[in-house]
């Protein structure tokens, strides 16, 4: 299952990166600079927060799993849903011609 989620996670790269460069235009490495940084931050503090939400269920370890799970897929929808609200037809900053 592992190997199917970081199949699915790498298709939705070119549109990342297509996404990157239509925003940023000639600051497409600040951009993505900037959304790694929040990447690698997030996969840092996930281990942990994953531990305190487990550790609201000693009991039943299926329900713990089912919480993380929870956690994750709500911040999946938020993150989606932020992304609507971001037009990439308009550059961060207008180049001058």
């Amino acid at each position: 299952m592992m190997c199917v989620v970081a199949a699915a996670t790498d298709m939705g790269n070119p549109g990342f990166w297509a996404w990157c460069q239509d925003v940023g235009g000639k600051y497409v490495g600040s951009v993505v600079g900037w959304g790694n940084m929040w990447g690698n931050f997030g996969a840092a503090i996930a281990p942990e927060i994953f531990i305190f939400i487990k550790s609201k269920y000693p009991d039943d370890l299926m329900a713990g799993w089912s919480a993380v799970f929870y956690v994750c897929a709500l911040v999946q929808v938020v993150g989606a849903l932020a992304a609507l609200g971001i037009d990439a037809t308009h550059p961060l900053k207008m180049e001058k011609d």
